[in-house]
């Protein structure tokens, strides 16, 4: 079963934009189809929020308006617990990084709802009991300042 994960982010960047500096700090590459790979193991999509009840609902969960979506993947193929926590690093450590470069609001979550992190006013708070915040090597590359705190409770 893939895991799938949602950045949204305020900024008024470009998918294709995102999806390249997703790019630059993971070593991916842009398909023709417009996915960015990562290795073997970690596919990345982009959209523009644009529809209104999208925005909304987005809104009601992280309190800020959403501008762009990035959609991260870990393939099935990654039934090797080793792999997988490898790619959920590379995954959790571009997210934070993505959003700290554009200086943007951001949330990013487990689909499904478990909120991960959310970065407002330039303040990243990485929501605790999710494996990656507990390596070193992870929060070594998250970009400071950050706190760790409670998960909120679900929507």
């Amino acid at each position: 079963m893939a895991l799938s994960f949602d950045l949204v982010l305020a900024s008024e960047v470009t998918p294709d934009d995102a999806l390249r500096l997703v790019g630059g700090l993971t070593g991916g590459q842009v398909t023709a189809a417009g996915e960015l790979v990562v290795g073997d193991a970690v596919v990345v999509t982009g959209a523009v929020v644009d529809d209104s009840d999208s925005r909304e609902a987005y809104r009601d969960a992280w309190g800020f308006d959403v501008a762009v979506s990035l959609g991260f993947s870990i393939g099935p193929g990654e039934d090797d617990p080793g792999g997988r926590h490898a790619a959920e690093d590379t995954v959790a450590a571009a997210a934070a990084c993505v959003a700290a470069h554009l200086d943007a609001d951001a949330g990013f979550r487990l689909l499904g709802g478990t909120k991960l992190f959310l970065r407002r006013d330039g303040l990243l708070t990485l929501y605790f009991g999710w494996r990656p915040w507990n390596e070193p090597a992870v929060l070594a590359r998250v970009p400071a300042p950050y706190t760790i705190e409670p998960a909120p409770a679900p929507d």
